[in-house]
C-alpha cells in the first residue's frame, strides 16, 4: 500500500471479525490488513486464538530492520 507512512509500513494489522464474506475479506486486504481472522464464538477458544496470534507476532515473527 503506497499511502502508508514509512514508519508504519511494517506494522502488523490483524483484523478479528465475524464476517467471512469474500467482499469483506478482499476489502480488508485491499486496505492493508496483514491477517484477517474469523472470531471464534467460544470464549475459551477465542482466548487461545488471541494467545497464538500474540505469540506469532510478538515472539516468532522476524521483521525487517
Amino acid at each position: 500500500m503506497d499511502t502508508l507512512q514509512p514508519g508504519l509500513r511494517n506494522l502488523p494489522v490483524v483484523m478479528l471479525t465475524a464476517s467471512t464474506q469474500k467482499s469483506d475479506v478482499d476489502r480488508a486486504y485491499g486496505l492493508g490488513v496483514t491477517s484477517y481472522l474469523e472470531k471464534l464464538s467460544n470464549p475459551a477458544e477465542f482466548g487461545q486464538g488471541v494467545r497464538v496470534i500474540l505469540k506469532y507476532w510478538l515472539e516468532l515473527n522476524v521483521r525487517p530492520s
